[in-house]
């Protein structure tokens, strides 16, 4: 497989303008970066050709992935939904398996460009703007358990574009609510007790995320609920 960093669909490679990530935070790890010394850096680590970054470990780091286009920017985007803590730049083809396989139901946000990118590329011995993409891009966040850092730099980094908010809604929060404070008004659990009160008594078998839903939900209402110990219950249990 190919690991050339920003790789549009031809034989030319084509660098991320550091416009795009400067508004978005500092990265720790560009698991496909660019080999030309004059294209920008977008993140503290970086890995380029020969050394292969989809096989690398990125275990702990905050990733900026612009990653080779075409058939394969599925494997990358599969890679960055399991990681789940960084931002993708992609084109913005929502009907593909790669989309419905790794950003539906997976990533926290897509930020939508208004208009299309001029990537930068080598020209008479310098870095310059290409003419326009030949698609429109989307930025995606991956976010990690408990934290929607990555979709909240999307949402107010003024980019020129829209931003589409894909975490839970606050209806689907007061639904978790509820079931964990019900489980919890019966006393204090351990992680595991919660997860049995809850596969036992609401969980459909088809929801394959259920356990992060409950991590979720009792990190984020901290006014409802609290740890102690090996035991999670309610703040005025």
């Amino acid at each position: 497989m190919k690991t050339s960093h920003e790789r549009t669909e031809g034989k030319a490679d084509w660098y991320t303008p550091g416009w795009i990530t400067q508004p978005l935070g500092g990265f720790g790890l560009d698991p496909c970066a660019a080999c030309d010394v004059d294209a920008p850096v977008h993140a503290f680590h970086r890995i380029m050709l020969p050394s292969d970054g989809l096989v690398a470990d990125w275990t702990g780091k905050r990733v900026w992935l612009n990653p080779p286009y075409g058939r394969e920017t599925g494997a990358w985007l599969k890679k960055l939904a399991l990681h789940q803590d960084g931002i993708a730049l992609v084109f913005a083809r929502t009907d593909t398996q790669a989309f419905f396989d790794h950003v539906w139901g997976k990533a926290s946000g897509i930020f939508f460009f208004r208009g299309r990118i001029k990537f930068l590329h080598r020209k008479d011995g310098k870095l310059v703007e290409g003419d326009s993409a030949g698609a429109p891009s989307v930025l995606i966040s991956y976010d990690p358990e408990d934290s929607w850092r990555n979709a909240q730099m999307l949402k107010e980094s003024r980019l020129p574009g829209y931003f589409v908010d894909l975490t839970p809604s606050e209806i689907v929060w007061s639904g978790w609510k509820w079931v964990l404070r019900t489980i919890l008004n019966f006393g204090p659990l351990t992680l595991q007790d919660v997860y049995y009160w809850v596969e036992k008594c609401v969980h459909r078998p088809e929801n394959q995320h259920v356990k992060a839903k409950v991590r979720q939900t009792l990190n984020r209402y901290t006014d409802l609920f609290v740890k102690t110990g090996d035991t999670w219950g309610l703040v005025d249990y």
